[in-house]
C-alpha cells in the first residue's frame, strides 16, 4: 500500500534523479551492454551506443571500496558525487555510481 502523504522524499529524489539519467543518456535506450568487472559484492558493467558510454559501479560490502574504471572514462562524472581522481572511484559501502562519458 502506498504511504500516500508519508512519501520517502529522499528515496523519491533519488528515483527522479535515475529517471533523468535514463532519460538523458541514450546508451540507457538501448546500449550495447559489457561486463568490466564483477568479484565479491562488487560488480561494474559499461552501457554505451554511439553518443554516450555509462560506467556503472556498485559496492555491495559492508566497507568503503576503490574500483578503477578502464582506460577513456578519466574524463567521466560522477553522476551522484562520489569521489573520483586519479581514475580511482570511491564507492561508500552499499553504493553506487555512474561515470558518463559523451563520445
Amino acid at each position: 500500500c502506498y504511504p500516500w502523504g508519508k512519501e520517502d522524499k529522499e528515496l523519491l529524489a533519488w528515483h527522479k534523479k535515475l529517471g533523468g539519467l535514463r532519460a538523458d543518456c541514450s546508451a540507457l535506450w538501448d546500449g550495447d551492454f559489457i561486463r568490466a568487472f564483477a568479484k565479491d559484492r562488487r560488480l561494474a558493467y559499461i552501457r554505451h551506443d554511439d553518443k554516450t558510454a555509462l560506467y556503472c559501479a556498485f559496492n555491495l560490502m559492508d566497507h568503503d571500496d576503490v574500483l578503477t574504471p578502464p582506460p577513456g572514462f578519466s574524463d567521466g562524472v560522477p553522476f551522484f558525487g562520489n569521489k573520483f581522481e586519479d581514475n580511482k572511484l570511491y564507492l561508500p559501502s552499499m553504493s553506487c555510481e555512474f561515470l558518463r562519458i559523451d563520445l
